[in-house]
């Protein structure tokens, strides 16, 4: 599911508990915070990775490396992503 997709989907379900349509101006700055929310989590989410991978994988320095990288990657790749959302 893309994130544009999440956001949208978030939106109106915020739209329908609220019973009522958000103006434009509103429906933008729900989105945002969505973003925002959505990319703060990725932030907590790759740094616990980063940090299991380190200490899971420390004694293979090569492999932990590259995992690491991997991860960085993923990263990069979904917050480019959600910035695509703006």
């Amino acid at each position: 599911m893309s994130l544009d997709k999440i956001a949208n989907e978030t939106l109106s379900s915020i739209e329908a508990a609220l019973g009522s349509k958000l103006s434009e101006h509103q429906r933008k700055a729900v989105v945002e915070a969505i973003q925002k929310s959505l990319s703060q989590t990725v932030d907590h989410a790759s740094r616990k990775h980063r940090k299991a991978a380190e200490r899971y994988l420390g004694a293979d320095e090569d492999l932990a490396h590259k995992f690491a990288e991997e991860l960085k990657r993923a990263n990069v790749a979904l917050k480019a992503n959600l910035e695509s959302l703006r």
